[in-house]
């Protein structure tokens, strides 16, 4: 039953990815109306999806999943299917024009298919101000605000929306939409959903906590694949053994010093006598170890030791560097520092949106009549809130700070050597920025945890370089800067996810023992898939919640939401390997990812210079 089930499972995924990706290419030539009406909000499609949870459910439920992490995971996709249900059902969304001084009481309303149909409001509205706000010394718009006021049984009510802000009556929720060119009027759209947001908000509370646990869960497939994935110790075992690694013995001729291991060719100017104590040194150690003899191993030790001090020269490290290595390999700086920042960024970012979704509640009375105990408390937790993250930023700072430090006293010059170095000063700087602006962006303390985070686990990554320039008033949100930093560090990661699979397969072309290296290559690219899939489902529903908050609708069905999704369905395939078996294979394996690759080919590029949508910026 079990095999027939995946089956069907697996002709349900692929036909969900193949509707959407077609519905990008139709919008395309027969435009958004038809695509929203015939595929989006036809039944068939809401069928599908549902066939789709359902049937997937019931594998779940049979595969008995063990890891908290992916139980948790797969429960917030049912949570978020279902809040897009109950949306989809139950909410009235429409659009209200006003005219200054006017009285209002008409509007246009939306049904499931998104056909507009006249309605009459409970309440009348009237415009009292629309104001463009501009960037100072430019005239390019900040801001559009409307301010209004709403009559609802002889009562008055003062309104205020702009682009990112908006206004609850009751449980209705209004947002800025567009204004007249005589600046005398503006429309303003709105919609009631009171199950489905919170229901939806739910479902990503719990996807952003998954997410993130799903990379440290020390049950979870993803800390397995790290204790598998070091692979040098396998291949440096046997080198270890024989001493060729352990450059420990030195030789200085004519001012040159030189450091051997017990098996290089010893110079022929060495005395035997040193040349026979280089060569039976290691062997003496393992005998020593291998007869428990720890007295005479320290006794060797200390040979050695001597040995160095008087052959070593200008090249023996001084005290200090060999206390700071040691402390070095010691502490595992930059595996507690990405647990510690990526649990505060989530946990931070949370608590971003609950006070947002506060604040929305709180301008739904004007501002005027909230109790100001409550708010006095309220502002006292957030102080204090804000003081604990700024805190533990603090501390992660000083200890990243010390690493640097250590890792200049070890080598002696400025470690930004190579791409590992590279990265930890760039997520030094990250850290430096959002202690430094934090202070007044608050929303930047839990950026810095997020971004330092992913730049200590993949430290090969180069940075962003965003330009700086005023942006549409739509755009001015904390929230899409966000959204774009993590999907793209989420791209970022999947590149070098193809880069590894290209690499495997160009080597299974020209090498018939090519095997060994492609089984390190996939392990390696699981490593990044994770973290990338994580970041990728993060950037794209914190993208949902700000267009929540902007104009009210998580998910516009825009091509290059279409196809973020689809990426991020393709690139979860691998992660399933359980159940899609010819995924193990190395060969298949890097041969998936290659061409999973064009998915993302297609979100960034062929979506902006093919597709179009309201996020094409070419």
């Amino acid at each position: 039953m079990q095999n027939p089930l995946k089956k069907t499972l697996f002709a349900l995924y692929v036909l969900v990815i193949v509707c959407m990706a077609a519905a990008t290419v139709v919008e395309k030539y027969s435009g958004t109306d038809f695509v929203r009406s015939n595929v989006y909000g036809a039944w068939w499609f809401s069928l599908l999806w549902a066939v789709l949870t359902a049937v997937g459910v019931v594998y779940f439920l049979r595969h008995r999943c063990k890891s908290w992490s992916g139980i948790a995971l797969h429960l917030s996709l049912v949570v978020i299917l279902a809040g897009a249900f109950v949306t989809h059902v139950s909410s009235e969304r429409g659009t209200v024009h006003l005219c200054q001084g006017a009285y209002i009481s008409t509007c246009v309303m939306y049904d499931r298919h998104n056909q507009p149909y006249d309605a009459q409001m409970p309440f009348q509205m009237r415009l009292d101000r629309f104001d463009v706000q501009y960037h100072e010394g430019t005239d390019a718009a900040e801001d559009y605000v409307s301010q209004f006021t709403i009559i609802d049984h002889g009562k008055q009510y003062s309104g205020k929306v702009s682009m990112n802000r908006i206004f609850r009556y009751g449980a209705m929720r209004f947002y800025q939409s567009s204004y007249d060119n005589d600046m005398l009027g503006a429309s303003v759209s709105f919609n009631s959903d009171p199950i489905g947001i919170p229901l939806t908000y739910t479902g990503y509370a719990l996807l952003f906590f998954s997410l993130v646990y799903m990379l440290f869960d020390p049950h979870g497939a993803y800390r397995k694949l790290l204790r598998l994935s070091h692979l040098k110790k396998g291949l440096m075992m046997m080198a270890l053994r024989s001493g060729s690694l352990l450059k420990l013995f030195s030789y200085t001729n004519k001012g040159k010093t030189t450091w051997f291991a017990p098996t290089d060719d010893l110079p022929n100017a060495m005395d035997r006598e040193h040349q026979q104590f280089v060569r039976s040194i290691c062997l003496l150690l393992g005998d020593c170890a291998l007869a428990s003899d720890y007295t005479q191993m320290d006794a060797v030790v200390g040979k050695m030791l001597k040995y160095q001090q008087k052959n070593g020269g200008a090249s023996m490290p001084f005290d200090r560097r060999v206390a700071a290595e040691r402390i070095y390999n010691r502490i595992p700086f930059a595996t507690i520092l990405f647990m510690l920042c990526l649990a505060m960024g989530i946990i931070s970012f949370l608590y971003a949106i609950i006070r947002m979704c506060r604040e929305d509640n709180g301008a739904s009375n004007g501002g005027t009549d909230a109790d100001p105990v409550r708010k006095k408390r309220s502002k006292r937790l957030h102080l204090t809130f804000f003081g604990a993250s700024y805190a533990v930023l603090l501390l992660s700072f000083c200890a990243l700070t010390y690493c640097e430090y250590l890792r200049w006293t070890i080598s002696g010059t400025l470690p930004m050597t190579n791409g590992y170095e590279t990265m930890l000063f760039v997520a030094w700087l990250v850290q430096l920025l959002a202690l430094v602006c934090g202070v007044r962006l608050r929303l930047l303390v839990a950026l810095g945890f997020l971004m330092s985070g992913f730049f200590l686990l993949v430290s090969h990554i180069g940075q962003m370089y965003p330009q700086i320039k005023h942006t549409m008033p739509v755009l001015n949100s904390p929230l899409l800067s966000v959204h774009v930093s993590i999907i793209m560090m989420g791209f970022a990661m999947l590149s070098f996810t193809f880069i590894s699979g290209l690499t495997a397969l160009l080597l299974r072309l020209v090498s018939r023992t090519a095997q060994p290296k492609m089984v390190q290559l996939q392990q390696l690219s699981l490593v990044f898939l994770y973290p990338a899939l994580a970041a990728l489902g993060i950037g794209i529903f914190i993208g949902a919640i700000w267009a929540n908050v902007s104009w009210g609708e998580y998910w516009g069905w825009d091509p290059k939401e279409v196809w973020a999704l689809i990426t991020f369905m393709i690139y979860a395939i691998p992660l399933h390997a359980r159940s899609v078996a010819q995924l193990r294979r190395p060969t298949a394996f890097h041969l998936f990812m290659t061409l999973a690759f064009m998915t993302l080919v297609m979100t960034y590029f062929g979506v902006n210079y093919f597709l179009g949508g309201m996020h094409s910026y070419a």
